[in-house]
């Protein structure tokens, strides 16, 4: 299932230059990725729900579990944040999203974890990894695409934070 970057490219090409819908991931890392069709991915048993197109409802989970995470230490976070700030004041970019990957521990599978998210946009590769974001990378009104993946942030914990982002949202304008 999993394909190199440019057979990525081949495919996307391929069902984009045909007008056809098509399905891409891709892992954090950038190793693993897949460009599939919608009869395809539901073969393969992947699960997605992106607001108005879904395939695959998630199990409910009844057992107990744990889920746990280690976000980067304050010191790592730090030095990427400088050197963001010295790139930025340099000139060379004036966007960038700081990311870092985050250690689970937890006896959920990646279904369950696709099962338990309350996100907006969500994707579950069977056995392999799941995905979950409060607002889409991009978009396709029309005949256009549109990328914007910086994403909108708030503190939760601000009153009406959430009734906040939603309309305020670029994603809101198409």
């Amino acid at each position: 299932m999993f394909i190199t970057r440019t057979e990525i490219i081949a495919k996307n090409n391929h069902f984009s230059g045909n007008g056809e819908s098509l399905l891409f991931a891709i892992d954090y890392a950038g190793e693993k990725g897949c460009v599939l069709s919608p009869a395809e991915a539901m073969e393969k048993g992947i699960q997605y729900d992106f607001k108005n197109m879904k395939s695959g409802t998630g199990n409910l989970v009844t057992k107990p579990w744990k889920f746990n995470f280690s976000p980067v230490s304050f010191e790592a976070y730090k030095k990427a944040y400088e050197k963001i700030v010295f790139h930025l004041k340099r000139g060379d970019t004036y966007q960038l999203n700081l990311t870092f990957p985050t250690a689970l521990d937890t006896d959920l599978t990646p279904e369950e974890i696709f099962a338990l998210s309350s996100a907006r946009f969500k994707l579950c590769i069977p056995g392999h990894f799941t995905v979950f974001s409060p607002e889409p990378f991009i978009r396709t009104p029309g005949s256009k695409i549109i990328s914007c993946p910086m994403k909108d942030t708030i503190d939760a914990a601000i009153p009406g934070a959430a009734q906040h982002l939603s309309a305020a949202s670029y994603w809101n304008h198409y």
